[in-house]
């Protein structure tokens, strides 16, 4: 069974505990961030993120999430962001770990 969750710390040395003991899982997938973001950020990411699980193929809102399309969800989040004219080191710390 996959499982995904969202990693948010606040330092970066937790960032790397965390993802080191939750990448032994392999099933699990989640977005995380390399460095600190800001706190205006992570709410913009997070709702345009679950807004895409939530989202059915065909545009449809759905009762649960497709976890599989986490990745182009994440993707999709950070282009929201990028495209509000942030600066580079602002959107950049988004990644997606997990298969």
């Amino acid at each position: 069974m996959s499982s995904l969750f969202w990693l948010s710390t606040c330092s970066r040395n937790n960032v790397v505990r965390l993802r080191l003991s939750s990448s032994r899982a392999s099933s699990y997938k989640y977005p995380s961030f390399f460095r600190q973001i800001y706190d205006d950020d992570g709410p913009v990411v997070a709702d345009a993120f679950y807004e895409e699980l939530f989202r059915s193929p065909d545009g449809e809102p759905e009762a649960r999430p497709d976890i599989t399309r986490s990745a182009l969800a994440l993707h999709l989040a950070v282009s929201k962001l990028r495209s509000s004219g942030v600066e580079f080191h602002r959107w950049v710390p988004f990644i997606h770990m997990g298969k």
